[in-house]
């Protein structure tokens, strides 16, 4: 019975860690001139995605010239992690 409980917190903890996702933003530049130029990246730390961000909102406000985008997987001592890039 102990070794069953021990598996299922062992299983319990490697699952919680799957659903761990984060979206964080940064720009290359923290003070940027009106008109100038800058590298907004986003980065997105969980499971694997296809669906890309809708990018329209800020059509506002900027002038968009590409977007380009990366996709990372990991797997290092028994976990696995992935990383998808916009830029």
């Amino acid at each position: 019975m102990k070794k069953f409980i021990f598996a299922l917190l062992i299983g319990l903890c490697f699952s919680l860690n799957a659903f761990a996702q984060t979206l964080t933003a940064k720009a290359n530049r923290t003070n940027v001139p009106q008109g100038e130029t800058f590298l907004l990246t986003l980065d997105y730390d969980g499971a694997n995605t296809s669906e890309t961000p809708d990018f329209s909102v800020l059509d506002k406000d900027f002038t968009i010239y590409s977007i380009s985008n990366s996709f990372q997987s990991r797997y290092v001592n028994g976990n696995v992690s992935q990383l998808r890039q916009w830029q």
